[in-house]
């Protein structure tokens, strides 16, 4: 994929990574304040075996922002400038268009808020706090996550070999080969959705008292568009027990946010 580096004077900006993603496909803005957030990013970002970039988080944090595909939008998401105020660092971006872009990254370093905060300005007329990766990654070890084709039907599957996850890679990215995984010690839950609104991701892999639990998050808002098919393809531990996928729905309307928890498959045990 194509990586710049960008070390320039924006107001506020230690270093800037920019390019076009190929794994993390989803848009979303997250914070990385650890070395093993960072590393963890690097890897879901790049592939497992990538090392990320040294950052001395004692002194400096990082703002991740994935832009959304799908849209059709040819823009990207630049960083603006950042400035703290009151221990918050604001992180300001722009839209800028571009013709080649379509599934745009930016990570940007600043330097660490005294207060320990952080607050996003994605657009002129939006702001949030970016969510954490670490909390949304927990027991994914890969994760390929975005826009899926028109005509998509709900769908779960658990993935086990390699022909397997050929064709359902290809529902994903026809154009691309489908990543090697060894499913002697890994295995794919994928997860398509005929229409869904805002984003989808991942939010953990965890041993519950029935099997394993895959739960996954989606947030909307006022300005968010009609609703799009989306997928969710998350490399886990291989097991054999009873797995249950559940999506929890968040919505926010300017006064209060609405969460909905629903389960959209439980999938039975394997023979072995």
């Amino acid at each position: 994929m194509a990586l710049m580096v960008l070390i320039q004077e924006k107001p506020g900006v230690e270093k800037e990574w920019s390019g076009e993603a190929k794994r993390f496909l989803d848009g979303g803005l997250y914070l990385v304040d650890t070395k093993e957030d960072w590393e963890r990013l690097w890897r879901l970002h790049e592939g497992p075996s990538a090392k990320a970039p040294e950052v001395d988080f004692a002194k400096s944090w990082v703002v991740a922002s994935f832009d959304a595909v799908g849209d059709g939008k040819k823009q990207r998401r630049q960083v603006k400038s950042v400035a703290e105020k009151n221990g918050t660092a604001i992180v300001e971006f722009e839209s800028k268009a571009d013709e080649k872009a379509s599934r745009p990254f930016t990570f940007v370093q600043f330097a660490k808020p005294a207060g320990g905060k952080v607050w996003v300005k994605p657009t002129a007329n939006a702001g949030m706090e970016p969510a954490r990766l670490g909390k949304a990654a927990e027991g994914i070890d890969e994760i390929w996550l975005g826009a899926a084709a028109k005509g998509t039907a709900d769908d779960v599957v658990r993935i086990t070999d390699a022909k397997a996850w050929a064709d359902v890679w290809k529902r994903a990215h026809p154009e691309l080969d489908a990543p090697a995984i060894d499913f002697e010690k890994r295995m794919v839950v994928a997860v398509f959705l005929a229409a869904a609104d805002g984003s989808v991701r991942a939010a953990g892999f965890a041993k519950t008292k029935d099997g394993f639990q895959l739960a996954l998050g989606s947030f909307s808002g006022p300005a968010v568009s009609a609703p799009v098919p989306r997928y969710v393809l998350a490399v886990v531990e291989r097991r054999k027990e009873a797995l249950t996928v559940e999506l929890e729905a968040s919505s926010f309307d300017h006064r209060e946010t609405t969460k909905v928890r629903k389960v959209l498959k439980k999938l039975e045990a394997l023979e072995k």
